[in-house]
Order: structure tokens, then sequence, then C-alpha cells
């Protein structure tokens, strides 16, 4: 096996040396953005003056730095921007940089916005805010495919940055999205051949199962026909139809009395069909599903790091 210097290389912009570094993390989340920090030996030289660590410090601040992981034969490539840079000192002499940065999803993550997006679907929504607040290379037209395609006749973005927006419009209508470390994805997942290793690429891997209650029950009143509206439901439908999700639904008593006749009461919905919705859409996130990855089967939640380096070369 290669190591550890071989299996991820890291550029920053305005450098042209080959990076030498040690304590790399790098996380990886969905719904979230990507954090990485390492330390930076920028120099060879045995004493480095505050000079020019100053110097350092001034010059890579909010620079660009592009990680190349090579898995299994496979090369995969993550980018963000560094956003703090601080001094390593041993026995009071500067010995390199202490470097931090996220993904370049903070673009969208500036400051909170309002504004209404009328007559518009999910996908209309994510790539009109992508073509305006983010550049162009961050984000392909093919990535953004939302399964939920209705047409709202308003949606609304109140007090929320734009990332904050698309990830509560994203659980909202159960949509994936995700930075996969260089362009967004938001709808549905990216295809990839990358097998992970425990041990190597993946650590910390563990297995859980959950038992919820799915049951959901709301009203509401459609002011148009002046008529009551509700919609009930002892447990979902949808799933991934495997053993493990059956036995989820198949249990619903343990957790769950079949009682429905008291109900939440909800303002969003403005009829039948709304309030229909909205039953299934909290219903959604509690859906017992198993997602399989090439070599693994997990099911329900997964937790795990993707990369940690604790060795210095």
């Amino acid at each position: 096996m290669s190591k550890f210097s071989e299996q991820v290389k890291i550029t920053i912009d305005e450098f042209t040396q080959q990076i030498v570094y040690y304590d790399l993390i790098v996380s990886q989340k969905m719904m979230d953005h990507h954090h990485f920090s390492f330390v930076w030996q920028y120099t060879g030289k045995a004493i480095i003056k505050p000079a020019d660590q100053a110097e350092a410090l001034r010059k890579y601040k909010g620079r660009e730095v592009i990680f190349t992981f090579k898995v299994n034969g496979i090369q995969l490539m993550s980018k963000g921007v560094i956003t703090k840079l601080k001094s390593v000192d041993v026995n009071g002499s500067p010995v390199g940089l202490h470097v931090t940065g996220i993904s370049h999803t903070v673009l969208l993550d500036d400051m909170k916005k309002s504004r209404i997006f009328s007559d518009r679907n999910l996908q209309e929504i994510a790539l009109n805010i992508f073509s305006e607040e983010t550049a162009g290379e961050f984000y392909q037209r093919q990535a953004i495919e939302p399964t939920y395609t209705k047409i709202f006749d308003y949606k609304p973005q109140y007090n929320e940055t734009s990332f904050d927006f698309l990830k509560r419009l994203s659980a909202r209508y159960g949509q994936w999205f995700y930075f996969d470390g260089m362009r967004m994805q938001f709808g549905q997942t990216k295809t990839s051949k990358v097998k992970l290793v425990n041990g190597s690429s993946l650590h910390n891997f563990g297995i859980e199962t959950n038992l919820a209650s799915h049951k959901t029950s709301f009203a509401g009143y459609d002011y148009n026909n002046v008529t009551n509206i509700r919609s009930s439901q002892t447990t979902t439908n949808l799933g991934s139809s495997d053993s493990f999700s059956r036995v989820v639904v198949d249990r619903q008593a343990s957790v769950s009395p079949p009682n429905l006749n008291i109900a939440a009461y909800t303002n969003q919905a403005k009829n039948a069909t709304e309030i229909e919705e909205w039953s299934n859409c909290k219903q959604q996130p509690e859906r017992p599903i198993v997602c399989f990855i090439p070599g693994f089967l997990i099911c329900l939640l997964v937790w795990g790091r993707f990369l940690r380096s604790k060795t210095k070369p």
C-alpha cells in the first residue's frame, strides 16, 4: 500500500513547490460545508524570521487549496479556501503555519436575506441562487436535478442565508444536498465508482438502526371552500422495502399507538391536496431506508470521518 503522502496531495494557489504537511483533517458532511486543517511547513529554512512569517500570513490567507486523493486507483479532488492562518512555534521559534479553511460553499452563507421566488420549482430556485451567488465552476446544471418537480406559487426565503434556505428546502422536500468536493449536488446523488476501504479511506465505521414513530395527523381549514381539511397516516408506504425497513414498519405499534383522533393544526396547507402533501412530507424524513455503498451495507444511520492523518512525514 502506498504511503499516505502519496495518497493525498495538497496544492495552494501562488505556491509552486511541493506542500509538506502533517496533522491533516478533512471533514465532509451532507448539507454542510467541508472543513479542513493541517500544519504546513512552508519553508525549508532552519530559522524563520518573524518578518517572513508575517509575509506568509498576508500572502496565503484567502488562497485556494486543492486536495487530490488517490483511492484504489481512482483520483478524487476537493477544494476550498484558506480562512485562518496561525503561526506554529516550537520553543519560541516559528516552524510553520496552522492552516484552516472551508469549501467554496461559504459563498452561499455570507449574509441573511429575504426574498420571494414566484412560479418556480426547486430546480429553478436552486439554479437561480447558484448562478447569482457562486462562480459558474462550482455547479453544473446536470447536477441540479431535484426529484420533486412541483411549481410553487411562491416560496419565501426569510431572514436566512441562501445556504440555509437550500438546506431547508432539501430537508422539506426530501432532496440530497451536498458539495462533492468540487461542485454542488442538489436533488439526486452523484454516481461514483469509489470503494471505501475500512482502516484506509474509511475510519470509525459503524451501523445503527432506529425505531421511530411514523404516525402523522394534521388538520387545517380551507378558507376558499369554507371547510375543515385533514390528513392522517399511521405508517409510511415509502422506503427501500428491504428486510430492515419492513421490520421498522411492522413494529410501529411498539413505539406508537394507532389512535389518530387528535390532530395537530397547521396553517401551511390551504386545501385538501396541500394538507395531504404536508402529511407525506412530515413522514418522509422518518421513512425506513437502507443505503448501499460498494463493499458495505449501511442501515438508517452511518457515522464516520473520511480522512484523518496524525502521522508526520
